[in-house]
């Protein structure tokens, strides 16, 4: 992992402004159903998420799974959602949340810690 850390330090990441659209939830094997806001299309995210990548590939074997390089844009909103609650937490989101715009200063790197159903960060890159 150190040798990765030290790799991501260097990234050009610098604040971005990120503005959501719509609402939806995913299933994740740590969260649960998770409820989240997606956010508009954005090239500076994409910039920043392609160059993570690109800097996470050497490190695939030891580190990480391509699965986890599956990249949607979002703001997680709930955890744990029960599967009888979704369609009420949408519905809730949707007429008393208004959209969501702010600046992203920071971004973190998680890793999941096995067997027991949480992530720990490993990295943590705060700009301002």
């Amino acid at each position: 992992e150190a040798g990765l850390i030290k790799e991501l330090e260097k990234t050009s990441f610098s604040p971005i402004t990120i503005k959501t659209q719509t609402i939806d939830v995913f299933e994740s094997e740590t969260k649960g159903n998770v409820l989240i806001a997606l956010v508009t299309d954005n090239q500076k995210l994409k910039d920043l998420q392609t160059e993570i990548s690109l800097t996470l590939s050497p490190f695939l074997d030891e580190v990480l799974s391509k699965d986890n390089f599956d990249f949607t844009p979002h703001i997680s909103l709930v955890y744990d959602l029960p599967d009888e609650r979704m369609d009420e937490a949408r519905e809730y989101v949707k007429t008393h949340i208004p959209p969501i715009s702010y600046e992203m200063k920071a971004f973190h790197l998680l890793r999941n810690i096995e067997g027991i159903n949480k992530e720990r960060v490993i990295l943590s890159i705060i700009r301002a």
